[in-house]
């Protein structure tokens, strides 16, 4: 085919099987019909040249990458390889008879040794003409990652075997390819293909398995039906995922099958490919969930109120809990996931269901009132946003979350194995549903929220210049929760796991006293957590710290030592690692040798004895 006549190979294509047809120039304005007239009589002349008879012989010895045998038809010798042998029968089929068209295409195969140096010199001449776009895909590449679905368990209704045998599909034009087998089972069929696909998700095709012929009294005439449901490339193979189209049902054919699966399970292996991918979603959900910083929280609806229900706490997360408990150690985390927040939420596009919330505490009379805004609440008026955000990311209990919002369901309290209940009795127990009582616990739950604790430092500061006026931080109260209302209790289920951080930190809001050494000025505070050994402390002061970075202070707790003889911690030395520019908040670390030691002791103790959790 000439240079100018290769941009219409597809047109050309689609008008081979129709050459010889009345029908011939009809199709022809079809398909070309939106070309120049010249350029229709050149694809026709082309079209009729490659559908002219051919006598010439073709060897294909030492041209092809692969052995060449003796390939007799029509009283010719041929001699080639497996891939020029299944062109030249396509194209039989195609041209319905030995045509130039025929000689051609086996001339053109993949595998030729001069189609792979055309594909090479073209390749290497693609390369230079766009060396910089490559190299900038070649970094890309490398933070490519692997996409795991969690919770995607590909069950089989039955046992797939390992079987690979040639097989010959067809669609419902006619068009067919040549393959083989990867699997196969009563249900389906993989098939694996050396070149692009003609066929389509959704098509019907019939499968011949020409290696099954030799050995087994098939039918040669009818092929067995199955659906296209998925097409997946890897390395230039295309694999076919096939399913048996139950409107042409075939009952010879599967009582065959039934019968060979069965007689040769010892000779093929079960195919587990689906189970080695459940196995690897099982292992990221493991490792994921117990250690992921975001809150799941299901939500119920009940007559139209959403209630959130319950949350999955582990050790990173478990900080969001612990800031939303108060001094009674009563959770209040419903305050921030209240139902007309939620319901706001859900009246958004189901792609867009995500805000950000805003909060603080504080802490007065040893009582914690916690206050908290989201960001369609903060742009209805200037005032408020101001004063909401400047005043409270002046606090040390200042907190940034993300909320998102899902569609949720019972039935995904169900997740069988991806073993079919054929594999044994044991998987058939391990397969069952939850019971019945568990899911009517489910049954109203609608929703999952996901809560993402994102407050940084560098946000905090800039929020902190903010300007507001101080006479008007009564306006606040329209952002307080009363707690004379509380919030529907969240109960808390953890994941089982190990303690992988070193310092996990732990709610303490409590009255303080701080101390600069060699200054006798007393700053009144409130801590608001601590880290598991009592090595870090962070702390609010009620006014600006007069001291410096790396510098040495002494904390009071009076408070906590009402409920300790055992301890001094009304002396207790840390030193200043961090302050915020308005220096009301430090993060402190507890003094190194025996200076620090009662603070660590007394800490280590306390929590030991679930004083604070």
């Amino acid at each position: 085919m000439s240079q100018d006549l290769q941009q219409y190979a597809d047109i050309i294509e689609r008008l081979k099987p129709t050459v010889n047809t009345p029908d011939f120039n009809k199709v022809l304005l079809q398909v070309a019909g939106g070309l120049p007239k010249e350029k229709r009589f050149l694809i026709k002349m082309e079209v009729k040249r490659l559908a002219k008879p051919c006598v010439r012989s073709i060897d294909l010895r030492g041209l092809v990458e692969g052995d060449c045998k003796l390939y007799e038809s029509g009283g010719i010798s041929h001699y080639m390889d497996d891939i020029a042998v299944e062109t030249f029968e396509q194209q039989m089929k195609i041209f319905g008879a030995y045509t130039f068209g025929v000689y051609e295409a086996v001339q053109n195969t993949e595998n030729n040794f001069r189609v792979m140096r055309d594909k090479a010199l073209a390749r290497e001449k693609y390369e230079e003409e766009h060396a910089e776009e490559i190299k900038a895909s070649q970094v890309l590449e490398q933070f490519k990652v692997p996409i795991v679905n969690l919770l995607d368990y590909r069950r089989r209704k039955a046992e797939r075997m390992n079987f690979a045998v040639a097989v010959e599909l067809f669609n419902d034009k006619n068009k067919s390819m040549r393959g083989l087998s990867v699997d196969i089972s009563m249900e389906g069929l993989q098939v694996k293909l050396s070149k692009e696909s003609p066929f389509n998700n959704g098509d019907i095709l019939h499968c011949y398995f020409r290696g099954l012929e030799e050995e087994f009294a098939m039918d040669k005439s009818n092929g067995i039906a199955y659906r296209v449901v998925k097409i997946t490339e890897k390395k230039d193979i295309v694999y076919l995922a096939l399913e048996r189209a139950e409107e042409f049902p075939n009952p010879a054919f599967d009582k065959f099958l039934e019968s060979f699966i069965h007689g040769n399970k010892r000779r093929y292996k079960v195919n587990m490919t689906n189970t080695i991918d459940a196995i690897v979603s099982k292992m990221c959900e493991q490792f994921f969930s117990p250690r992921s910083p975001t809150l799941p929280v299901y939500i119920d609806e009940i007559d139209g109120q959403l209630i959130p229900r319950y949350a999955m706490v582990n050790e990173v997360n478990r900080e969001t809990m612990n800031y939303w408990q108060d001094e009674e150690d009563e959770c209040r985390l419903g305050y921030l996931l209240n139902s007309k927040r939620l319901t706001q939420l859900l009246s958004k596009p189901e792609s867009r269901r995500e805000t950000f919330l805003f909060s603080f505490t504080h802490f007065q009379q040893e009582r914690v009132y916690f206050y908290s805004a989201s960001v369609e609440d903060l742009q209805k008026k200037d005032v408020l946003k101001h004063i909401f955000l400047g005043f409270g990311s002046r606090k040390a209990s200042w907190r940034a979350y993300k909320l998102t919002i899902t569609d949720a369901s019972s039935d995904q309290a169900y997740t069988p194995l991806s073993l079919p209940d054929s594999a044994g009795e044991k998987i058939k127990r391990q397969n069952s549903p939850p019971p019945a009582r568990l899911l009517a616990k489910l049954k109203h739950l609608k929703y999952l929220a996901h809560l993402t604790d994102v407050t940084s430092i560098f946000g905090q500061h800039t929020y902190s210049q903010m300007p507001f006026s101080r006479d008007k931080l009564s306006y606040l109260r329209v952002f307080g929760h009363p707690r004379n209302h509380p919030p529907q209790e969240i109960k808390q289920f953890r994941f089982k796991h190990e303690e992988q951080r070193l310092e996990s930190r732990y709610r303490l809001r409590s009255k303080i006293e701080l101390k600069v050494a060699g200054n006798d000025a007393v700053f009144q505070g409130i801590s608001e957590d601590i880290s598991v050994h009592g090595l870090g402390l962070r702390v609010e002061l009620a006014k600006g710290f007069e001291g410096e970075l790396n510098g040495h202070v002494e904390i009071a707790f009076p408070k906590l030592q009402q409920i300790t003889k055992s301890f001094d911690v009304m002396h207790m030395h840390y030193t200043v690692i961090y302050h915020n520019v308005e220096k009301n908040i430090l993060h402190l670390k507890a003094a190194q040798g025996d200076l620090g030691k009662s603070a660590r002791h007394f800490f280590e103790e306390l929590i030991k004895k679930n004083k604070i959790l």
